[in-house]
């Protein structure tokens, strides 16, 4: 919506004011000139909109309304009351996200319930990387893409948001929201590029061994297009696999059987742990994988894609327990879900694949604005190639592990504000 507003004063004539109001959806261009002389009112406004339609107004965009002398100042009045009531309720929900970023108890994950939306800045209206999906309809298909290429066709990405989602409701029907969380990989992922790692083509996430029992019974109990199958240390959730000879393309959302094993693919990894003491915890049937418990609690939301979702509140320390901490570098993975076998791994410096994927610049904000302690805020800026922001969330994360150079690449031509 354009306001514009213009006035002049000549000392030979009577005051006069000419205001115009303008909305672009739908087009309507409201214009009047009042004078002094009450009497040429009505006259005056329809001599300024019939002039206005002159000066080059297509007509059959813009709607130019007359009226009586009676009438006009109180619907003038009606109507520059309903444009500004308009007005504020944008400048409203516009700002929510400039409150919620104050306040840490937004980010806080509840267990009876998702992202608190109302508070949280809207990740779907922020701008996003446009990723080119391969063209891959099978998961066979993809032995034939390159180590850092895109693993997830659109369907396949597509199938993955369907999978979490419908896990996010379980836990939330369980009331053990706050519970669970992103891990391994997709931790990572949300870390360097808020979204799943570009040549990743699994999800993780992480739930304490007590509540197995639970979360295994209400799978089971999905409706039948979901399909769940448990490991020794693991349980996968994924959909009722395809018919041998279905006909699947890019953009079908589906899970893919293997010949030789009972589960499908794309799939969700959801992986246990249990406590070592009321300090550390490990990853059940992978004792190597040791981490701080107050690294995890409480959890907070981070994004992952267009979504938030549970994440550890201290993300860079958990993943210490999983990722080389000498160094930053990007690496393929040694192991292929979509084709389940072993592949061989790639290494490089990230910086070198900023030219094809968006990664995360991590920023502070001004001491003044870190109102609650321990726990801080951090920028978080999703960085093109070119040094370009192509979005800024602000986040929850302690003050150490934003200078932290792990997880996250810098780009030279960009500065923190």
């Amino acid at each position: 919506m354009h306001r514009a507003i213009s006035g002049y004063k000549n000392e030979a004539k009577p005051k006069q004011i000419l205001i115009c109001l303008k909305t672009t959806s739908p087009k309507i261009s409201l214009c009047f000139r009042y004078t002094e002389d009450s009497s040429s009112f009505a006259r005056n406004f329809n001599d300024a909109a019939e002039a206005h339609i002159a000066n080059g107004q297509p007509t059959a965009s813009h709607q130019m309304l007359r009226f009586g002398r009676r009438t006009i100042v109180p619907f003038f009045i009606a109507v520059l009351l309903l444009l500004f009531t308009s007005f504020c309720i944008l400048e409203i929900r516009s700002s929510r996200a400039t409150v919620a970023h104050l306040s840490i108890h937004s980010y806080v994950v509840r267990p009876e319930e998702g992202a608190n939306s109302s508070m949280l800045p809207h990740l779907d209206s922020i701008p996003w990387p446009n990723v080119k999906r391969p063209n891959v309809s099978t998961n066979l298909m993809i032995a034939d893409l390159k180590p850092f290429d895109v693993k997830l066709s659109p369907g396949q990405y597509a199938s993955m948001e369907r999978l979490l989602d419908k896990f996010e409701q379980v836990m939330i029907s369980l009331k053990l929201q706050d519970q669970w969380f992103l891990g391994a990989g997709s931790l990572l992922g949300s870390l360097q590029h808020h979204d799943l790692i570009p040549w990743d083509d699994d999800l993780d996430v992480g739930v304490h061994l007590r509540y197995r029992p639970r979360i295994r019974g209400t799978l089971k109990h999905l409706q039948h297009q979901f399909k769940t199958y448990a490991q020794s240390g693991r349980d996968k959730l994924f959909f009722k696999p395809f018919a041998k000879y279905a006909k699947t393309d890019l953009n079908t959302i589906g899970s893919h059987s293997f010949s030789h094993l009972p589960w499908a693919w794309p799939f969700i990894d959801i992986f246990y742990y249990r406590e070592i003491d009321s300090v550390e915890g490990e990853e059940y049937t992978q004792n190597f994988h040791k981490f701080k418990l107050s690294d995890i609690f409480p959890l907070t939301c981070r994004p992952f894609g267009k979504h938030w979702y549970p994440a550890p509140r201290r993300p860079v320390s958990f993943l210490r327990s999983y990722y080389s901490t000498k160094r930053q570098y990007c690496s393929s993975h040694d192991y292929s879900h979509a084709l389940e076998k072993l592949v061989s791994p790639k290494y490089m410096d990230c910086r070198e694949l900023m030219e094809r994927y968006a990664f995360v610049h991590r920023c502070p904000i001004p001491e003044q604005e870190r109102n609650d302690k321990p726990i801080g805020f951090c920028d978080e800026h999703l960085v093109d190639g070119s040094g370009r922001n192509v979005h800024m969330t602000r986040l929850t994360l302690d003050s150490d592990e934003i200078d932290i150079p792990l997880y996250a690449v810098r780009h030279e031509a960009f500065k923190c504000p």
